[in-house]
């Protein structure tokens, strides 16, 4: 929907949210008819940093032919979902469905419905080329340097925001050591 660089930031903050980094991604709805989906970053307060400013309302095709600007329902849900999966992990059995880490787990397919694997499965059923998914990675890699430099965060968030980063980007690894599920 909408820009293409917001909605990969969009996917971005997704992803996070499923690994568990509170993202402040936010839905507008203070105007009518121009309902949105914003991640911005107050530098100053008269400058901000916007990543993300798609519009929740786009131009469809109706059944007789018409263009009429359409609430994008699905998609404000989805972030909702996300937002509400990572402040309240607890509500969903997501614990149960965590990577595999054995044949067995693998085998038991209960991954398969995790909040992860979903975000994962539409990220690669969005991005359709190479320069698409490395500026999906480069957004990755923006919100984790920028918030874990947000004031306020609390040392056990910057640790997960780290160790979330850890886990999704391979750094100078001569021996091997570091397993890496994403990149």
């Amino acid at each position: 929907p909408g820009n293409k660089c917001d909605s990969i930031y969009l996917l971005a903050a997704l992803i996070l949210l499923s690994e568990g980094v509170d993202v402040p991604i936010e839905i507008d709805k203070s105007i009518e008819g121009r309902e949105r989906i914003f991640l911005k970053r107050e530098i100053t307060p008269n400058n901000d940093i916007v990543f993300i400013n798609l519009p929740l309302r786009l131009e469809s095709i109706m059944p007789d032919g018409t263009k009429e600007k359409v609430y994008q329902k699905e998609t404000e849900e989805i972030v909702l979902f996300f937002k509400k999966l990572c402040r309240e992990p607890f509500l969903s059995e997501v614990k149960k469905r965590e990577e595999p880490d054995s044949k067995e787990v693998f085998y038991s397919g209960d991954f398969l419905d995790s909040p992860k694997f979903l975000i994962q499965s539409y990220i690669f059923e969005y991005i359709d080329s190479i320069e698409q998914y490395r500026k999906f990675i480069l957004a990755v890699q923006v919100f984790l340097m920028d918030f874990g430099l947000y004031p306020g965060i609390t040392e056990e968030q910057k640790e997960h925001i780290n160790r979330v980063g850890d886990h999704c980007f391979i750094g100078n690894n001569p021996h091997g050591t570091i397993k890496n599920t994403y990149a």
